[in-house]
């Protein structure tokens, strides 16, 4: 899987903007955006700091994730 910088996809979400929330969840919110360089369209979750789920889950939901392989 590929890995990206926080600097990397704070600059693609255009600083975590608020009209780019695709959604909320226990973890936190959902941006949608596109990377610069490659004009891959992105969804970048960001924990929030009172997040009501462990890091333990969220590392189990991403390493999930990152297994995916999706035509789109």
């Amino acid at each position: 899987p590929h890995r990206f910088s926080y600097k990397d996809l704070y600059k693609a979400t255009k600083g975590f903007k608020k009209n780019d929330i695709l959604g909320r969840g226990g973890f936190g919110k959902v941006y949608k955006d596109v990377l610069p360089s490659s004009n891959i369209h992105i969804a970048v979750k960001r924990i929030s700091h009172d997040s009501k789920q462990g890091m333990r889950n969220f590392m189990v939901e991403s390493a999930t994730i990152g297994r995916f392989r999706h035509s789109n």
